[in-house]
C-alpha cells in the first residue's frame, strides 16, 4: 500500500507542475461571446451583438449552440504597448471544444479540426497559435475564436503569453496528456497482447484473458487524448456524436471486463449462470442503448444515462466481490485493493479539482491512476505466475527424482519380468512336455491295456503249454528212469560180457575195446538222463512260479 502510494506521488507531481503556464499572461479587458453564421470573421463580428461573459464561463459554451449543433464566437480583448507591440507573442488555451479557427485582428492565426460538411473535431488537444509580431498593434487587439460544435463548446484557460511561454505552454501539455497517453497506451497495448498469448498457451489461466482484454480496451480509452494526432484521421471526417458512441462503448466493455477479471483473479472459478446472465444483461443492454441513441445532442446524453445503471451494477458486484475476498482474508483480495487503491485516489482527485473547485483546466489524473492500477495487477499476476513457476519446478524436480527412482524399479521390474518369462517359457515347455507325457501315458495305458489283454491269452497259453510240458516232463522222467535202468542193466551185463570175454584169447580184446567204447557211451547217455531230470525237475519249479505269478496279477 505504502509503495503504490509513493509511486502515485512520483507520479502525480511532474504532471502537477505541468499544470500551470509559465510567465505572466496579458490581462483581457473584454470577454464576450455571441452565435454566429461561420461566413465570415469581420462580417460575424460586426454583424452580431456580444455579450459580456466571465472569463470561466467560457469552459461550458453548449448552451449558446443549437441542440444539432451550431457556431459560436467568444471575443478577447487584449491591450499591447508600444514596446509589447514588437515583440512576438502566443495565444494559448488548454481545451477549444470542438472544430475551431482563430482570429487576430481580422487575420487568421491557426485553428484546429474541420467545419461542416466534412466535420472533424478536435478534442484532446491543447493549443497555441504564435501571433507575429506584424499583426499587433499599440492598444487593444482583438481575438475572435470561431468555435463549432455538437452539444459540447468551451475555451478553457485562453491567454496571451510570451512565444516561448507559449512552446514551454505546449510541451508541457502535450507531454501531460498527449505524449503520456501514447506511452501509456502503448505499454498498455504490450501488456494485453502479452497476456492474450498466455492465455493462448494455457487457455485454463482465465485471468490472463480478461486482464489482457481489459488491458486492450483501457489502451483503447487512451487513444481518446491523442486520436486527433494520428494521421489521416482527420479525412475520416468523424462526428463528436460517432465518437462518443464508439468511447461509450468502450467504457462499457471496460465495465464488463473489470469485474471479469475481479471474480477470476479473487474467486479463480468459472461463472456461476446467475452471474453469466447478469454480466450478459449488464453489457448487452447498454451497448444496444448506446447505438440505437441519437437526435440532438441534449436527447443523445439523456438517452445515455440509462447506461450508467448498468455500470453501477457491474460496480457493485466488483466491489461485492472485493469485499467478501477482503473478509475471507483471501491474498489475491488483498493485492487487488491494493492496487486499486490508487487508481480510485487518482478519479476522486478529479472529480474534486473539476466538479468541486472547478479547475477545469488542470489535467485529469485518472489516467495515471488507472495505468498504475494495470501494472501493479500484472506485477501480482507475475508474482503468482513465479510462485507457480518455482513450485512447478520444484514439483518437476521431485518428478524428475521419482522418475530416477522409478526408472530403477522400472529396470528392475525388466529383469524380473524378463526372469518371470523365461519361467513361463519353461513352464510352457514343461507343460508341452507334460502334455506329451500325458498323451503318451494316455496311448501307453491304451496299449498296455490291450497288452495286458494280450498278455493274460498268452499267459493262459503258456500255463496250458507248462501244464502239457509238465505232464510230458514228468512221462519223460519216468521213461528216461526206466530207461537209466535198464542202461545200467545192460551195463551190468556188458561188464559180465566183458569179464567173460577176458577169459577168451582172441575175442576178448576186440569185444573188450568194443565194450569199453560201448560202456563210455551209455555212461555219456546216463549223465544225460540225469540232467534232463534235473532239468525236468526245474521245470516244475519254473511252472509252479508262473502259477503263482498267475494267481498274484489275476491273469
Amino acid at each position: 500500500m505504502k509503495r503504490a502510494a509513493l509511486l502515485l506521488f512520483c507520479l502525480l507531481l511532474p504532471c502537477a507542475a505541468y499544470a500551470g503556464t509559465e510567465g505572466p499572461a496579458l490581462a483581457f479587458t473584454e470577454v464576450s461571446c455571441s452565435k454566429g453564421t461561420g461566413a465570415d470573421a469581420a462580417a460575424d463580428a460586426q454583424r452580431y451583438g456580444f455579450s459580456p461573459a466571465a472569463l470561466s464561463s467560457l469552459s461550458d459554451l453548449s448552451s449558446m449552440a443549437p441542440p444539432q449543433g451550431g457556431f459560436v464566437w467568444v471575443k478577447l480583448v487584449f491591450p499591447v504597448s508600444r514596446n509589447q507591440a514588437n515583440r512576438q507573442l502566443s495565444f494559448t488555451a488548454r481545451t477549444i471544444l470542438m472544430a475551431h479557427e482563430c482570429f487576430l485582428n481580422g487575420s487568421r492565426i491557426g485553428g484546429s479540426g474541420a467545419f461542416p460538411p466534412h466535420y472533424f473535431n478536435d478534442w484532446a488537444s491543447s493549443h497555441c497559435f504564435s501571433i507575429p509580431s506584424g499583426l499587433l498593434r499599440e492598444g487593444d487587439n482583438v481575438i475572435l475564436l470561431k468555435i463549432f460544435g455538437e452539444g459540447e463548446l468551451g475555451v478553457t484557460d485562453p491567454a496571451v503569453v510570451s512565444f516561448d511561454d507559449g512552446r514551454s505552454f505546449m510541451l508541457k501539455q502535450d507531454w501531460a496528456t498527449i505524449y503520456s497517453s501514447m506511452i501509456i497506451a502503448s505499454l498498455l497495448l504490450v501488456m494485453a497482447l502479452y497476456h492474450l498469448v498466455m492465455f493462448a498457451a494455457n487457455a485454463k489461466m482465465r485471468e490472463n484473458l480478461f486482464y489482457g482484454m481489459m488491458a486492450l480496451q483501457f489502451a483503447v480509452y487512451f487513444l481518446n487524448f491523442f486520436m486527433t494526432r494520428i494521421p489521416g484521421i482527420e479525412e475520416l471526417h468523424i462526428g463528436n456524436l460517432a465518437m462518443q458512441k464508439f468511447f461509450l462503448i468502450n467504457q462499457t466493455l471496460i465495465a464488463f471486463f473489470l469485474p471479469a477479471f475481479v471474480h477470476e483473479f479473487i474467486y479463480c472459478r468459472r461463472w456461476r449462470l446467475a452471474e453469466r446472465i447478469l454480466f450478459g444483461v449488464c453489457t448487452a443492454i447498454p451497448v444496444g442503448i448506446i447505438l440505437s441513441a441519437g437526435g440532438p445532442y441534449g436527447e443523445f446524453k439523456k438517452q445515455i444515462l440509462l447506461i450508467y445503471p448498468f455500470f453501477l451494477v457491474m460496480l457493485l458486484y466488483s466491489f461485492g466481490a472485493l469485499a467478501i475476498g477482503l473478509f475471507r482474508g483471501n491474498r489475491n483480495a488483498q493485492v487487488f485493493f491494493a492496487a486499486f487503491v490508487p487508481m480510485l485516489a487518482t478519479f476522486i482527485l478529479d472529480l474534486v479539482m473539476h466538479l468541486v473547485l472547478k479547475r477545469n483546466g488542470m489535467i485529469y489524473f485518472a489516467g495515471f491512476g488507472i495505468f498504475i492500477f494495470l501494472v501493479a495487477v500484472m506485477v501480482a499476476l507475475a508474482l503468482r505466475f513465479m510462485r507457480v513457476y518455482k513450485e512447478s519446478d520444484r514439483l518437476l524436480s521431485e518428478l524428475m527424482k521419482s522418475d530416477a527412482a522409478n526408472e530403477r524399479k522400472n529396470a528392475e521390474l525388466r529383469r524380473l519380468l524378463g526372469g518371470i518369462g523365461e519361467a513361463v517359457k519353461e513352464l510352457d515347455r514343461f507343460s508341452g512336455a507334460l502334455s506329451k507325457a500325458a498323451d503318451d501315458l494316455q496311448s501307453s495305458m491304451t496299449n498296455q491295456g490291450s497288452n495286458l489283454e494280450q498278455t493274460a491269452a498268452a499267459v493262459e497259453e503258456i500255463r496250458a503249454s507248462i501244464e502239457m510240458i509238465a505232464a510230458g516232463a514228468d512221462d519223460q522222467s519216468t521213461d528216461i528212469d526206466r530207461s537209466r535202468n535198464a542202461v545200467e542193466d545192460y551195463i551190468s551185463a556188458l561188464s559180465d560180457i566183458a569179464a567173460a570175454a577176458q577169459r577168451t584169447s582172441e575175442f576178448s580184446e576186440v569185444n573188450a575195446q568194443c565194450t569199453a567204447e560201448s560202456v563210455g557211451h551209455l555212461r555219456s547217455i546216463a549223465d544225460g538222463m540225469r540232467e534232463i531230470s534235473e532239468s525236468s525237475g526245474a521245470i516244475r519249479e519254473m511252472t509252479s512260479m508262473i502259477n503263482d505269478l498267475s494267481e498274484r496279477t489275476n491273469l
